[in-house]
């Protein structure tokens, strides 16, 4: 019987040792998984996020291109018009691709935002169409300068929404209220 002691204990041994070496490979190996469960998920949120980005890219560049275009056309400058309202088809048929891409990639929130910077621009170009009616007291400039406004408006309301899409934080550095007064 003294001779089947230390055989029991050391085949006891080298079974809680395989139980052991067994426990930590499934817990090593429910680890890996894991982590490459939060791998795909943090790569995909990071195609979408860039996704939405070159879409809100998109839609502030084609903003600018119309805010452009219509300054000379509703002002009556000396460029070349017909060049100039080329050009402004080309943009809206850009802004209404940005405007699909942002549909595609939402967030609810921002597409609405979009759409009514894209209701704004067609304002916008229409304040600056020269056969355009208007009525009394109403003139042009006084129009385009009204559809500007609501441009802006719009314009800053989709920045917002689309800063908050793409998980920027609303109270950026550069837009908090300067709380201590300045040295005099």
């Amino acid at each position: 019987m003294d001779v089947w002691v230390p055989e029991i204990f050391g085949l006891l041994g080298a079974v809680l040792g395989a139980i052991g070496a067994m426990w930590s490979a499934k817990r090593s190996t429910d680890a890996a998984i894991s982590s490459a469960f939060h791998q795909r998920d943090f790569d995909q949120e990071r195609w979408v996020r860039d996704r939405r980005e070159a879409a809100y890219t998109a839609l502030l560049s084609v903003d600018h291109k119309v805010w452009e275009l219509t300054g000379p056309l509703a002002l009556g400058t000396d460029e070349d018009a017909s060049e100039l309202w080329r050009r402004a088809d080309e943009a809206g048929s850009e802004l209404e691709l940005a405007l699909t891409r942002i549909r595609l990639t939402g967030p609810p929130d921002v597409e609405v935002a979009a759409s009514e910077l894209h209701v704004a621009l067609g304002e916008l170009l229409e304040a600056a169409r020269p056969a355009r009616e208007f009525g009394p007291g109403e003139s042009r400039t006084a129009t385009y300068a009204g559809a500007l406004g609501y441009r802006t408006e719009a314009q800053q309301a989709f920045q917002h929404a689309a800063r908050l899409a793409l998980g920027f934080s609303n109270q950026s550095p550069a837009r908090q209220a300067v709380t201590t007064p300045l040295p005099m």
